[in-house]
């Protein structure tokens, strides 16, 4: 009975398919996982700018407020 080598076997052959379905399988979920992390990343940072924005609003309405009451005459 002839040898066959390494290469040549179909274990080898298999082995070699199973571990590139495994790569690419885990190039998908990372780039999955990447894009959903990005996206949620980008959502919380505009989430964070409208608050502060919102709170600066606020702040800056109660500053005007306050120098309108002390400019105003007192009965």
């Amino acid at each position: 009975m002839k040898k066959v080598g390494p290469f040549r076997s179909i274990r080898f052959k298999f082995v070699i398919i199973y571990v590139l379905l495994i790569l690419v399988a885990m190039q998908i979920i990372g780039v999955y996982f990447v894009r959903k992390l990005e996206t949620e990343l980008v959502q919380n940072f505009k989430n964070s700018l409208n608050e502060r924005v919102t709170l600066l609003a606020y702040n800056v309405e109660q500053a005007m407020n306050r120098e309108r009451d002390e400019k105003s005459p007192t009965l």
